[in-house]
């Protein structure tokens, strides 16, 4: 990439540029941030280089909300303790100004390959690239627990410090993500948002019978997954990749890919190591 006030401002772009990974249908209120949020890094609190991914896109996303007009913090990662210990906790409450209306929202990013034949469900086939969690987990989850903890007792005395009911709050997602595909695959991958499907993924063997002459290719870093890879400057050769592939391997890590074509033209991708 190039230096760190620009990589953070492609991965603010890319956090709020990046489409859902479900849709208006899924059963959640989905948070629509604006079109074209505005990154100010000599605003921008450091950050951590051992913070993970997760917590790293939150940082931005409270930056987001703290060049807002519109929404404002009340609070974020707002644990509910109980008998001294942590039951859940919140990850923001906000207040959107212009309706005059505060939201519990919760945030997420997700990277999910298509498996199929993984599941009779459709939805089922959405797992993480190191086969480590689904996508139908992680919607149950947020359904059955995340966010009915809004009406525990100790959120309901929490929201009081603020003088707020938990029946004026609304709940909203926020879900941004990539999904991956097997290569040329065009089957029903079940209820997900189509506009999120932006790249495929191979396996180890079709790695490497798969011809990448005449392209330049680059393992992003997963702080960078939702990167345009257009902002990419730091490509390599084939056999450096498919060094650094292997030693991902042997950690059971599925890199990404990026890759540019002789035409400009630029793919992402995974090569499972499963």
């Amino acid at each position: 990439m190039t230096d760190i006030d620009d990589s953070l401002k492609f991965q603010f772009d890319a956090l709020f540029s990046t489409p859902s990974v479900i849709s208006d249908s899924s059963g959640f209120q989905l948070f629509q941030p604006d079109p074209k949020p505005n990154f100010i890094p000599t605003d921008f609190p450091p950050i951590p280089n051992n913070l993970v991914f997760g917590k790293k896109m939150e940082r931005l996303f409270s930056h987001y909300i703290s060049q807002s007009t519109r929404y404002s913090i009340l609070a974020e990662n707002l644990q509910l303790i109980e008998n001294k210990q942590t039951i859940g906790e919140l990850d923001f409450l906000i207040k959107d100004n212009e309706l005059q209306q505060v939201i519990h929202l919760e945030i997420a990013c997700k990277f999910y390959i298509y498996r199929p034949g993984l599941s009779p469900n459709k939805m089922g086939g959405w797992i993480g690239p190191n086969k480590k969690d689904k996508l139908i987990d992680k919607l149950a989850k947020l359904k059955e627990r995340q966010f009915p903890l809004l009406n525990h007792p100790v959120a309901h005395r929490k929201l009081q410090e603020f003088k707020i009911s938990s029946d004026s709050i609304r709940q909203q997602l926020f879900l941004p993500g990539i999904l991956f595909t097997p290569k040329n695959f065009n089957d029903d991958v079940g209820h997900v948002n189509p506009k999120a499907i932006q790249g495929f993924w191979l396996t180890k063997e079709q790695f490497h019978k798969d011809d990448f002459r005449n392209c330049q290719l680059a393992i992003p870093e997963k702080e960078n997954w939702m990167v345009d890879p257009s902002h990419n400057s730091d490509w390599l050769p084939l056999e450096k990749i498919r060094k650094l592939v292997a030693e991902k391997h042997q950690n059971q890590r599925s890199p990404m890919v990026w890759r540019k074509t002789s035409s400009d033209e630029f793919e992402r991708f995974f090569v499972l190591w499963w």
